[in-house]
């Protein structure tokens, strides 16, 4: 998977966050901080 940026051109480019997903049961980490959590037992 890419992740796209949209730079303005004649802006220097800034440091980008790393970043972690993992699908099975909903994790995703943006430099160490969790945006979607672990859950267990949900209808779907």
């Amino acid at each position: 998977m890419d992740l796209c940026f949209r730079v303005p051109i004649r802006l220097k480019i800034p440091v980008l966050p790393a970043v972690t997903l993992v699908f099975d049961r909903a994790e995703m980490i943006v430099t160490g901080e969790r945006l979607l959590y672990k859950v267990s037992d949900v209808a779907k």
